[in-house]
């Protein structure tokens, strides 16, 4: 009898901990996306404090998020976009390599897109749209992807989940707005 009541106890308590667990990983998740997208939000607005901060945006796959200029781990981990080669930004003509964690809101959706899909990157007065053209696994050793190029192209990089090759999605320049 004690031990029947005991594995009925344990399996409330298993049932409250996931429980708790879940919801807190979906609030976690609620606040990231909020707190980017306000920041965004602000960069649209010229006269906000934020008003210089660039970003991502691929409306498609709802990945919108915050591009920093170091590409240290520190951001990586917090779930920023980061430029790869620091010392290209994004009006400079060559190859734009951004790179993001394989996580929940910053490039875990990747892998899916297609061929097509628009990216934006948005600035303080313009937006510059791109157009992925191709999508390839490569291994981590592949470092002809990471060269520059004499026209403007744009670079996603991400890991994949054994961590030894990478998700590299290339998209062509379409073209410059101001906003």
């Amino acid at each position: 009898m004690f031990l029947k009541s005991f594995f009925k106890f344990l399996g409330y308590v298993c049932i409250i901990i996931s429980s708790f667990l879940f919801f807190l990983f979906g609030y976690i998740k609620y606040k990231d996306k909020q707190s980017h997208s306000f920041l965004i939000e602000e960069n649209k607005n010229r006269n906000a404090f934020y008003s210089n901060i660039p970003y991502l945006e691929i409306p498609d796959y709802d990945i919108k998020r915050i591009i920093k200029r170091e590409a240290t781990k520190k951001f990586l981990d917090d779930g920023y976009v980061v430029i790869w080669n620091t010392e290209k930004n994004l009006q400079k003509i060559g190859n734009l390599l951004l790179a993001g964690h394989n996580i929940q809101n910053v490039f875990k959706d990747l892998k899916k897109i297609k061929k097509g899909t628009n990216v934006y990157l948005y600035d303080k007065n313009d937006v510059y749209i791109y157009k992925v053209v191709s999508k390839k696994i490569i291994r981590v050793t592949e470092d002809a992807y990471l060269e520059d190029t004499p026209y403007r192209q744009l670079s996603l990089i991400t890991c994949t989940k054994d961590n030894q090759e990478r998700l590299f999605v290339i998209c062509s320049f379409i073209k410059k707005k101001s906003y």
